[in-house]
């Protein structure tokens, strides 16, 4: 893959990929794009992988392994545009079941969103783009739930905070507060209509990898519109005593990044109190699992970031000089080494250094020359 010049010969190194299945992304000098997966996919004889199935049977067995003729394949498509953000379309293009997958659509809806809003694009639009906070879910959701609760909001607070809410402009930024109030009214919702079916027990365990939709679980009460309104002001009500509770009574406190923050931490960290230095962090971000620049955090563990970008990368084919880049952390994983965490806030506020290619740029920027020598 690394050493191909053209389409084919890229296809070619994918094709002897034995991995479980990914995502490639191409492009080259002469304006082609394309989007390949590539791996292992089986074919299977009975159902299609959702489920734990019994070794014991031969009927459970796989036929065999997908040719790669059948992976998805797309190659200057009509759009003009590829993209993925771990979210199969087409769960079975030719046939071949890819995955079911587990994470939601709106990642996926903001790219391809973003990328028919005009024919060109700038290296800027693309910091933009990864530094994206938008949420395609709330979008969705939000009016949904102020429908079905409005109507019940009868205190003044309520009032203020329903108008917070119907004026967000959905980017779930670190400063924002309706998305602060959003989150958590969510996370109450499902509280309250999961807890009395499945029990506190189970919700803990998976709740905490996200796999519950709250549209899906709204038409249990499809006949019972009214019980849905008032677990929702149920929830809007526990929502307001847990922010309280947790920041103050002036809900302008309520800010998203006072309560999602992430912290690299090393694993020494946790041998004592004093370890806890070779942490980097904490600091504000916005997002959620369902943001571009995705911010994946643990509502069990004080919202506290688990998942996040680890290499921001944008590269211009026409000059790969004028490639940037960014990680979190530093590029040295020495402790109180000078690059030890210094691109940490450049991560953190969606800036990026070069990512230099050519020798010649590399030799006019040396920070200095590290030499081995044998004797």
């Amino acid at each position: 893959i690394n050493s191909a010049s053209n389409w084919d010969e890229f296809r070619e190194g994918c094709g002897k990929l034995t991995i479980s299945p990914q995502n490639f992304i191409y492009g080259d000098i002469e304006g082609n794009i394309g989007h390949q997966q590539a791996g292992r996919l089986p074919i299977r004889k009975y159902g299609n992988g959702a489920l734990v199935t019994p070794g014991t049977d031969e009927k459970f067995n796989w036929v065999g392994l997908a040719p790669f003729e059948k992976m998805l394949s797309i190659y200057n498509p009509d759009h003009e545009f590829v993209y993925t953000a771990n979210y199969n379309e087409d769960k079975a293009p030719n046939g071949v079941l890819i995955a079911q997958d587990e994470v939601k659509p709106y990642r996926q809806i903001r790219i391809k969103r973003l990328l028919q809003l005009k024919e060109k694009f700038s290296t800027k639009d693309f910091e933009n783009f990864q530094f994206d906070y938008f949420t395609e879910e709330a979008t969705e959701l939000l009016p949904l739930m102020l429908k079905y609760m409005k109507v019940k909001a009868s205190t003044k607070l309520q009032k203020e905070l329903i108008s917070l809410l119907e004026n967000w402009d959905y980017f779930l930024n670190k400063k924002s507060v309706p998305g602060t109030i959003y989150k958590i009214w969510c996370q109450e919702t499902f509280k309250k209509i999961l807890i009395p079916l499945i029990g506190k027990e189970l919700f803990d365990i998976y709740y905490e990898s996200c796999p519950f939709e709250l549209k899906r679980l709204f038409k249990i009460y499809d006949e019972r519109i009214e019980e849905l309104g008032d677990i929702l002001l149920e929830a809007f009500n526990k929502t307001i005593t847990f922010l309280t509770e947790k920041f103050s009574s002036d809900y302008t406190k309520w800010q998203w990044g006072n309560l999602h923050k992430i912290i690299l931490t090393h694993p020494f960290s946790q041998a004592n109190e004093a370890a806890k230095i070779l942490n980097i962090g904490p600091f504000k971000i916005g997002g959620d699992p369902n943001t571009l620049n995705n911010g994946f955090y643990s509502p069990l563990n004080n919202f506290g970031v688990v998942v996040g970008p680890s290499m921001r990368q944008i590269h211009d084919l026409s000059d790969w000089d004028k490639s940037i880049g960014v990680l979190p952390g530093g590029q040295s994983g020495l402790p109180f080494h000078k690059h030890y965490k210094d691109l940490m806030k450049l991560w953190v506020k969606g800036k990026y250094f070069p990512l230099l290619f050519t020798r010649k740029a590399i030799s006019n920027n040396l920070e200095g020359i590290f030499k081995l020598i044998s004797h």
